[in-house]
């Protein structure tokens, strides 16, 4: 099993959107959305919501061998978890809540002004060994940036 982190800046940059995004192009794989924190508004079907870290991470062990892929939406997860990929979705107004800081900095893809797409195909296939999580990245990437 793979654990993706879908990490961001703050509430409304679009962690919720990429997650399900990354789930959609992971379709042939068993793959399974946890969100951890608040934002039961914005959960469906789809996810799981855990409002506390330990019962999500217990969840998680549960699912173990019957999952290819767990995506966490979450910021607070990465202090306790090292994940195979994580992802951080800066926006570009800056503003930062207090959990994102230490998320930003443990990313391993930072969607934010310095993003180069030239360097995501390496690292995804050394994180992941594929390459198809890319192209929702990107899309993230130009859809706050612009470009």
């Amino acid at each position: 099993m793979k654990i993706i982190v879908v990490s961001g800046s703050h509430s409304g940059c679009g962690k919720t959107y990429l997650t399900k995004a990354i789930q959609s192009v992971l379709s042939g794989y068993r793959t399974e959305i946890i969100k951890i924190g608040s934002g039961r508004e914005k959960t469906d079907n789809l996810q799981r919501l855990f409002s506390d870290r330990k019962p999500a991470l217990d969840y998680i062990e549960e699912r173990k061998t019957d999952t290819d892929f767990i995506i966490i939406e979450s910021n607070r997860v990465l202090e306790i978890i090292n994940p195979d990929l994580a992802v951080f979705i800066k926006t570009p107004d800056g503003i930062m809540k207090n959990s994102a800081e230490n998320a930003y900095l443990k990313a391993d893809i930072k969607i934010d002004d310095n993003f180069d797409p030239e360097c995501m195909g390496p690292l995804m296939m050394i994180k992941l060994g594929f390459l198809s999580i890319l192209n929702p990245i990107q899309e993230q990437y130009k859809f706050l940036y612009r470009r």
